[in-house]
C-alpha cells in the first residue's frame, strides 16, 4: 500500500526510474533538431500591451513593427523577437525601457487610408538566464519553461514574417506537390509544425508536416458556383444567409482600379443596379459606374453585392478576387476532411525527406539573423534515438488457442471466442434504402454462420425480422419494434441488429440514445450500403462487436505481474465541443475494468462546463466503481492504474493537484486508511514527434514505418521525468504516430520494462478489430464512450444537463456486467 501523503501536495511528476531493457535494439531518426546554445547568455524578457487593444495577431504584430520604424532608438544594437501577443524577447536590454512601464505611441495606416494610434506600453519583466536552462536539460533542475519559450519565440520570429502562420504552424505559399483542392472552394496546404522541446541530449526544435484548409484563391463569383456545386446566376434569400456565414470577414482585393483590399462583412440583399451611390455630384448604381469608369460590363447583374468593410462599400462578386493563403477556420464537411487525410498520409521515407527539405531549405535556420543574434543554432540533421522493438503480445482464444501476431494482427480462422454469452432472443429492423428482403435474409444468414463459428449460440437459431421501416419515422418505429419484440420474447430480448442508411447520422445517434437509456438494450448498427458488400471478414468483425457487447470476452492475453494484486485500469477522457461552438458543454468518460482479463469495463460519463478539461465529479465516479469492482470480484483494488487523455502538458499541474486529489478522496470515503497504490499515466497522442527506421530493412509495410512495438525512452524524451513513446500498431497508410506516454505519479514504483509491457498488453486487448491498436484499450473506450454521449446530448438537449447526466447515470447503473456496450 501507498504512503498516506497527499499525492497532490507531492506535486512534481517522479524522476525516471531508469531505462526499458526488453526487445529487440534498432536506430531510428526522430524529427527533433539539435538547438545549440551558449549558456552563459541570457534573454531578457518585456511584456507590452497596446491601447487600444486588438486580438488579431496581424494587428498586434503590425504594431510591434511600427514601434520598430517610430522608435528605432530603443532597439539600436539589439536584436528582438516578439510572440506575436505580448510577448518580446531581447538578446540584451532595450534602452530606456526598465521595470518601469514606459509608453509610446504608434501610428499605423489601415487598408482603407485612414491612422488609427495606438498606445505601446513596455517594461522589463524577466532575466532570463540559459545556465538554468542548461542545468535542466541535464537533469538536474526543472525545466525552466520561460527559457523555453523563450528560445521558441526567437526561432520563430522571422519565419513568422515570411509565411503564413496558423497557431504554431507556418505555411509557405504552395508548390503544386503541396496543395490539394477539398471541394466547396476550399484547399489544402502542406505547412509545418514548430516547437522548442527539452530531451536527454539536449535542447531540441521539433519540426513535423502539419495541414490545415485555405480559402481558394478564386474570385468571388467562381467561388459561389464552387462552393454550392453549380453554376449560380442568382441567388435566394436562403443561400444568401449561408454565403454570407461562408464568407464573413474574408478578406478580397477588386480587380479593378488601385487593387485595393477589403474585407468582407455580408453578403447585400440587392444587385448592383439597384445599388446608388453619390459620383461627382451625382447619383449613379455600382453597374453604371463600372461601366463608366473602368469598361467593366457584368457578366451576372442578378447577383448580390458584396458588402465590405463595415461601411457602405458594395462591389459586385465578379469584381472581386480572394487573396490567397486565408486560413478556413470554420469546420469542413466530411468529404472534404476524406480528402485532406489522403493528402496527408504519405509514405514515412517521404514525409522524412519533406521535413528535412523544410530545415535546410525552406526555413534555412543557418540564415537566420534573429536567431544569430540570440547565438542559437539549429543542426541541420534528425536526431538518432536507439529504440527498442518488443517481442510480440500472444493472443489467446477458446481453449487456450494461441494467436502470435505479425505486424500487429491476426486474425480468426477456426478460432473461438475467449468466453461467450448464449442469446435467447434477438431482433433485425431494417430502414428502406433500396434493400430488398431478400438481401437482408442472405446479410443474416451470413452473420449466424460468422458467429457461430467464433462461438456465439442462439444467434443461428431464433430471431426476428421486422418489417422495412420508414427513415422519417426511425425513433418511433425502433421503439414500436422494441416493445413488440419485448413482449414476444417475455422480456428476453438480448440486442437488436439495425440496418441503416449511412448518410442519415441521427438515425444512428437516436437509436442508440432510446436503447442504451429507455432499454439498456444492446444494438449493432450496419451501414445498408455493407449489407451488400459483406465479406467472411467484415461479419467476423461484426461477431466480434456483438460479443463484446452481450458481455463476452473475445480475447486475452497473457496475465501481467501488474495483475498479481487485485488492480483496476481506468481509461479516461474529455472532449469538447467542435469549432466555433461557443456554448455546447464538454464531456467526460470514464472506464474502469470489472475482470481479471479485462474485457469488461465500468462505464461512467459526466457533462460539464463547456471546455472544461478537469474531470469535474470524478471522487464520485472513482468511488462508484471502487465499489462495483468489489462487489463484482469481492476484492478491494490494492492498486489503481489511471490512464489519462486529452491532457496537455501545461495542464500537468492541474490534473495532479485535483483529478490525483480527487481519486485520493475517492478511497478514503470507502473505509478509513484504505489507500490504494496510484500510477497515474497522461496519454498523449496530439503530439508531432515521428520517428523513421534509420535501416531500410527494420522498416516495415508499404509506407515504410517503424514495426510495432517500438519503443523509446532516450534521446528525445524529457531530461529528467518518467515518460516513453511507444508505437504499439502497425502503420497501413501515412507515418505512424506513436502515443506519449507520461507517468504523473507512479506509486507502484513500476519498472520502465514493466510499465512498458502492460501498456502494450492493453493495446492487444480492444475488442473491435483483430490486431494491435494505438492506444490502450480503456483509453479507446472512453472515447467511444465520449462519442455515445454526444449523441446523447444531441438526442435529449432539451432536457438540461443536470436531467440528462441523472438519466444516463441511471442507465448506466443497470449494466450490472459491464458489457462494452458502446464499442
Amino acid at each position: 500500500m501507498a504512503s498516506s501523503k497527499s499525492v497532490a501536495q507531492l506535486r512534481k511528476p517522479p524522476l525516471r526510474p531508469g531505462y526499458g531493457k526488453n526487445g529487440k535494439q534498432i536506430t531510428v531518426f526522430a524529427n527533433h533538431y539539435a538547438i545549440q546554445f551558449q549558456n552563459d547568455n541570457s534573454i531578457v524578457h518585456y511584456d507590452m500591451q497596446i491601447e487600444p487593444e486588438s486580438k488579431i495577431k496581424e494587428v498586434v504584430r503590425g504594431v510591434f513593427k511600427g514601434l520598430q520604424e517610430i522608435h528605432g532608438h530603443l532597439f539600436r544594437g539589439v536584436t528582438v523577437a516578439f510572440d506575436s501577443r505580448c510577448n518580446v524577447y531581447a538578446n540584451k536590454r532595450l534602452h530606456e525601457v526598465t521595470t518601469e512601464a514606459k509608453s509610446y505611441k504608434v501610428d499605423q495606416i489601415r487598408d482603407n487610408g485612414s491612422v488609427k494610434v495606438y498606445t505601446v506600453t513596455l517594461k522589463e519583466v524577466l532575466l532570463i538566464q540559459l545556465a538554468d536552462l542548461n542545468r535542466a536539460l541535464k537533469g538536474e533542475a526543472d525545466v525552466p519553461y520561460p527559457a523555453l519559450q523563450a528560445a521558441d519565440v526567437v526561432l520563430r520570429w522571422t519565419l513568422t514574417n515570411k509565411f503564413n502562420m496558423v497557431y504554431r504552424s507556418f505555411y509557405p505559399t504552395p508548390g503544386q506537390d503541396d496543395c490539394r483542392s477539398l471541394g466547396r472552394g476550399h484547399e489544402s496546404w502542406r505547412g509545418f509544425y514548430q516547437s522548442a522541446r527539452p530531451s536527454q541530449t539536449g535542447l531540441s526544435l521539433n519540426i513535423d508536416t502539419s495541414h490545415t484548409a485555405f480559402y481558394e484563391a478564386l474570385r468571388v463569383d467562381d467561388y459561389l458556383c464552387t462552393y454550392f456545386g453549380s453554376q449560380m446566376t442568382k441567388m435566394n434569400e436562403s443561400e444568401r444567409r449561408k454565403f454570407a456565414t461562408e464568407l464573413k470577414n474574408v478578406q478580397v482585393v477588386a480587380t479593378h482600379g488601385h487593387k485595393r483590399k477589403y474585407r468582407i462583412t455580408d453578403i447585400s440583399s440587392r444587385k448592383p443596379d439597384e445599388i446608388q451611390f453619390e459620383n461627382d455630384g451625382q447619383r449613379v448604381t455600382v453597374t453604371a459606374y463600372l461601366r463608366s469608369a473602368y469598361k467593366i460590363n457584368l457578366q451576372y447583374p442578378n447577383l448580390p453585392c458584396l458588402k465590405l468593410n463595415n461601411k457602405e462599400i458594395y462591389l459586385p462578386m465578379e469584381v472581386c478576387e480572394i487573396r490567397p493563403g486565408q486560413y478556413y477556420k470554420k469546420k469542413i464537411n466530411e468529404y472534404e476532411t476524406s480528402n485532406m487525410v489522403k493528402f496527408a498520409a504519405i509514405p514515412a521515407d517521404q514525409r522524412r525527406n519533406k521535413i528535412n527539405e523544410y530545415v535546410n531549405r525552406t526555413a534555412n535556420y543557418s540564415t537566420d539573423t534573429v536567431a544569430r543574434g540570440f547565438n542559437l543554432r539549429v543542426d541541420n540533421n534528425m536526431k538518432k534515438a536507439a529504440g527498442r522493438v518488443l517481442p510480440p503480445i500472444n493472443v489467446i482464444y477458446r481453449d487456450k488457442r494461441t494467436m502470435t501476431p505479425r505486424d500487429g494482427s491476426w486474425n480468426l480462422q477456426n478460432i473461438k471466442f475467449f468466453t461467450t454469452k448464449k442469446v435467447e432472443c434477438w431482433g433485425c429492423l431494417w430502414f428502406r434504402d433500396r434493400l430488398t428482403i431478400g438481401k437482408v435474409e442472405k446479410f443474416i444468414n451470413g452473420l449466424k454462420t460468422a458467429t457461430e463459428e467464433c462461438g456465439i449460440q442462439g444467434i443461428s437459431e431464433r430471431n426476428l425480422i421486422d418489417k422495412p421501416r420508414s427513415i422519417a419515422n426511425a425513433s418511433k418505429d425502433f421503439t414500436t419494434a422494441v416493445r413488440d419484440w419485448m413482449h414476444k420474447s417475455s422480456g428476453k430480448l438480448d440486442f437488436v441488429l439495425c440496418i441503416i442508411p449511412g448518410n442519415i447520422p441521427d438515425i444512428y445517434g437516436s437509436i442508440k440514445t432510446i436503447a442504451d437509456l429507455e432499454y439498456q438494450l444492446p444494438t449493432q448498427c450496419i451501414q445498408s450500403k455493407n449489407v451488400d458488400r459483406a465479406n467472411k471478414q467484415f461479419l467476423a468483425n461484426v461477431a466480434l462487436k456483438i460479443n463484446a457487447k452481450l458481455g463476452g470476452t473475445n480475447n486475452v492475453v497473457q496475465q501481467s505481474p501488474i495483475l498479481n494484486k487485485p488492480t483496476i485500469i481506468f481509461g479516461a477522457d474529455v472532449t469538447h465541443p467542435g469549432i466555433g461552438d461557443k456554448e455546447s458543454p464538454s464531456i467526460a468518460a470514464v472506464v474502469g475494468s470489472a475482470d481479471i482479463e479485462l474485457s469488461k469495463y465500468f462505464s461512467a460519463i459526466r457533462i460539464q462546463e463547456h471546455r472544461k478539461e478537469i474531470i469535474a465529479d470524478l471522487q464520485n465516479v472513482v468511488r462508484e466503481m471502487l465499489k462495483s469492482f468489489y462487489q463484482k470480484l469481492h476484492r478491494k483494488p490494492e492498486r489503481i492504474i489511471f490512464y489519462r487523455d486529452g491532457v496537455s502538458e501545461g495542464q500537468f499541474a492541474s490534473v495532479i493537484r485535483e483529478e490525483l486529489t480527487a481519486i485520493e478522496k475517492a478511497c478514503a470515503s470507502l473505509e478509513q486508511g484504505y489507500r490504494p497504490a496510484i500510477t497515474f499515466v497522461v496519454v498523449q497522442k496530439r503530439h508531432h514527434t515521428r520517428f523513421f527506421p534509420a535501416r531500410k530493412e527494420d522498416s516495415v509495410g508499404k509506407a515504410r514505418n517503424v514495426p510495432p512495438g517500438l519503443v523509446v525512452d532516450r534521446s528525445i524524451c524529457h531530461p529528467s521525468e518518467f515518460d516513453f513513446y511507444l508505437c504499439s500498431h502497425f502503420g497501413i497508410q501515412g507515418t505512424s504516430r506513436p502515443t506519449h506516454y507520461h507517468v504523473l505519479v507512479d506509486e507502484s514504483e513500476f519498472t520502465p520494462d514493466v510499465l512498458q509491457q502492460f501498456t502494450y498488453q492493453l493495446c492487444h486487448l480492444y475488442c473491435r478489430c483483430t490486431r494491435s491498436v494505438s492506444i490502450p484499450a480503456p483509453v479507446y473506450y472512453s472515447h467511444h464512450l465520449a462519442f455515445r454521449a454526444r449523441s446523447y446530448l444531441a438526442q435529449r438537449h432539451g432536457d438540461g444537463e443536470r436531467a440528462l447526466n441523472a438519466k444516463i447515470n441511471a442507465a448506466l447503473t443497470k449494466n450490472l456486467n459491464a458489457a462494452v456496450f458502446f464499442a
